[in-house]
């Protein structure tokens, strides 16, 4: 994304702002409007702008500053419901949905993260009221942004996990990978399926997206994982399906369909190490059924959007397509970050195989 647009894109979320508020953004440096990530609003706290690892408070003066001061600019309880009422698009009832599950996504890719006093019936959460603080998440189009994890698909020939601490750049990256695959930039043009469950990769508005995630993705809105990925397998004959942080049960049904019906896939995961990638069960079930070959680590706040480390797997599969269960992480001496999977089996030819997942064959 280019300078003038990313400030235009800090200009346009603004007027979800009560006036005030919203002459206090405006002044802000280009460059924090610029690279601003989160806005975090709680009831008579200071507005809080996260950049990175950095948080910063807005002076009376339209400064930033990294100490918490008393006349740093806070937001009323009046103002929060209204900035609320706007991200709804003063229709609250229609985000029910979306508001039960603690988010609301609007026009621009842009996500609000919301607390308050959850509405419980029958022992689940239907809703929330008294609204207390927002999260909005800046959507950002870095464009180029997934080259290097471009490479570790085969341009778009293997499928990868994703994996990183929150805010380290996996969605960004997912959608230029969206883009760069389905529009022939570096690689021939595949057939991608976007999941986007909570509309943050190609924002649609009318039907319309308003982030560029390529010329042949087609875009499932607003579906679930499970149902969204059953449903491109059926009816969309995809060369790579593209979905964001895996991890409930049905989302990992839905992948392990796709990877036997011989789509490549390419999702993400919340971990901040590589060990944690690994302890989750369902990454090697889906590793087992050849759903991906490569785990991709970011580095995470402090370096959005770098890549940290890289498990490749491939090398270590046998004939039959099964993965080692005696291998070790061994740093790669032909780059510092990339990291292959070491048998330590110490027969000579054999080793033992990852048990079967029940009920499943590669």
């Amino acid at each position: 994304m280019g300078m003038d647009e990313s400030v235009q894109r800090f200009e346009m979320l603004c007027k979800i702002f009560p006036d005030r508020i919203q002459r206090m953004l405006l002044v802000l440096d280009d460059s924090v409007q610029r690279s601003a990530q989160e806005i975090r609003l709680r009831v008579n706290r200071p507005i809080h702008i996260c950049i990175g690892a950095e948080n910063l408070f807005i002076t009376p003066k339209g400064k930033v500053t990294k100490q918490l001061q008393p006349d740093c600019v806070a937001i009323t309880a009046d103002e929060l419901r209204e900035v609320f009422r706007a991200v709804c698009g003063y229709s609250v009832h229609s985000h029910q949905a979306e508001i039960a599950q603690g988010f609301v996504a609007f026009a621009g890719g842009h996500r609000v993260g919301l607390c308050g006093t959850a509405v419980i019936n029958d022992g689940a959460i239907e809703g929330m009221r008294d609204v207390s603080s927002l999260n909005i998440r800046i959507a950002k189009q870095v464009f180029g942004c997934a080259a290097e994890v471009l490479k570790y698909t085969d341009y778009g020939c293997k499928g990868i996990l994703l994996a990183g601490p929150p805010s380290s750049g996996k969605t960004t990256i997912l959608r230029d990978l969206a883009r760069q695959l389905s529009s022939g930039v570096a690689c021939p043009v595949k057939k991608v399926s976007l999941i986007d469950e909570r509309a943050e990769f190609a924002a649609m508005w009318q039907g319309i997206p308003q982030n560029d995630v390529g010329i042949t993705t087609d875009i499932l809105s607003g579906y679930n994982k499970r149902d969204g990925i059953l449903m491109a397998v059926r009816t969309l004959s995809p060369d790579i399906i593209i979905c964001d942080e895996i991890g409930r049960e049905a989302d990992i049904d839905a992948l392990k369909t796709g990877a036997t019906c011989g789509v490549k896939l390419i999702a993400s995961v919340h971990a901040s190490s590589m060990e944690e990638v690994l302890s989750k069960p369902f990454v090697k079930e889906l590793a087992f059924l050849g759903a991906f070959k490569t785990v991709v680590l970011l580095e995470g706040r402090s370096d959005v959007g770098k890549v940290k480390q890289v498990l490749c797997l491939e090398d270590y599969y046998d004939k039959d397509n099964r993965l080692s269960s005696d291998y070790s992480l061994q740093l790669d001496d032909r780059d510092d970050h990339v990291i292959s999977a070491e048998k330590t089996s110490d027969s000579a030819g054999e080793c033992d195989q990852l048990d079967e997942p029940a009920g499943e064959r590669p």
